[in-house]
C-alpha cells in the first residue's frame, strides 16, 4: 500500500513539474514559501504581525497556538470572520511553516516552540478519519457546518498535511516523541487523502487542449501537500 501511496505522490510532482510555461493558471497558484529553501542572514524573517495574530489557548488540558483570521487597521486589533470564526487549519498550518523556517535559521527557541503550539492545534481539528475541520469559533468550539469548516479533505487538510510532515521532519531531531504524535496525524491524513486520490487515478480529462489528471480535482490546494514537499520529505526521513 506504501508504494502505491509513494507512486501517487510522485506521479503528482512529475506532472506539476512538467506542465508547459502556458498552461492555464491550474497550476500557478502554488503558495511560493518552501520549505527547502535556506534564506541567508539577509534575510531574516519578520515575525511582529504573525506573533500578534497568534493567541495561546488551552483546549481539553492542552495548550494549542492560534492564529487569528484578521486585524484591521489603524488600531490592528483581532477581527473574526463572520460566519467562519477566529481562526483556521488553512492559517495555522501555513504559520507553522513560517515559524519552522525561522527556527531552522536562526535557532530561536520560541519560534520551534510556536510551531509546536500551532501544530497541537492543526492536530486537534483533525477528525478519526483523517479529514479535517478548519475554523474555531470565539468560545474556542470548532465550526462543524461552515462551508469553509466542515469535516473535508479540502484544501485546508492539505496544508495540514504539509505542515504535519514538515513539523515531522524538524521535530523528529529535538523531539521525537512529538514528531511520533506528527507522524501518527500524518499517516492518519495520508489514508484520507489516498481515498480521495486512488478512485479517479490513472485518469486523466482533456482541459484547453492540455491533459489533466481526473484524480487532482484542485491544483492550488494540491501543491500545498506536494511543494512542501510533505510527502517526499516524510517518506525519505522515515524509511
Amino acid at each position: 500500500m506504501k508504494s502505491i501511496q509513494v507512486k501517487v505522490a510522485l506521479a503528482l510532482l512529475a506532472f506539476l513539474f512538467t506542465l508547459p510555461v502556458g498552461a492555464p493558471a491550474l497550476a500557478e497558484q502554488a503558495t511560493p514559501v518552501q520549505t527547502k529553501t535556506q534564506a541567508t542572514s539577509s534575510t531574516a524573517i519578520n515575525l511582529a504581525h504573525l506573533n500578534a495574530l497568534s493567541q495561546q489557548i488551552t483546549i481539553g488540558g492542552k495548550q494549542m497556538l492560534i492564529i487569528h483570521v484578521y486585524s484591521e487597521y489603524p488600531d490592528y486589533k483581532w477581527v473574526d470572520a463572520p460566519g467562519e470564526g477566529i481562526a483556521c487549519v488553512d492559517d495555522a498550518a501555513r504559520a507553522v511553516v513560517v515559524y519552522l523556517n525561522d527556527y531552522k535559521q536562526t535557532h530561536n527557541e520560541q519560534s520551534l516552540d510556536k510551531a509546536r503550539g500551532t501544530l497541537n492545534f492543526v492536530m486537534h481539528m483533525e477528525a478519526n478519519d483523517g479529514e479535517f475541520y478548519n475554523f474555531i469559533k470565539s468560545d474556542l468550539s470548532i465550526n462543524t457546518d461552515g462551508a469553509t469548516s466542515k469535516k473535508s479533505f479540502d484544501w485546508w487538510a492539505m496544508r495540514a498535511m504539509w505542515a504535519l510532515g514538515y513539523g515531522y521532519n524538524v521535530f523528529k531531531n529535538v523531539d521525537p516523541s512529538f514528531a511520533g504524535k506528527l507522524q501518527s496525524s500524518f499517516l492518519l491524513a495520508n489514508t484520507a487523502l489516498q481515498q480521495k486520490i486512488n478512485p479517479n487515478y490513472g485518469s486523466y480529462i482533456s482541459l484547453h487542449g492540455y491533459k489533466i489528471p481526473a484524480w487532482i480535482d484542485g491544483f492550488d490546494a494540491m501543491s500545498n501537500t506536494l511543494l512542501g514537499p510533505v510527502t517526499a520529505e516524510f517518506y525519505q526521513h522515515s524509511h
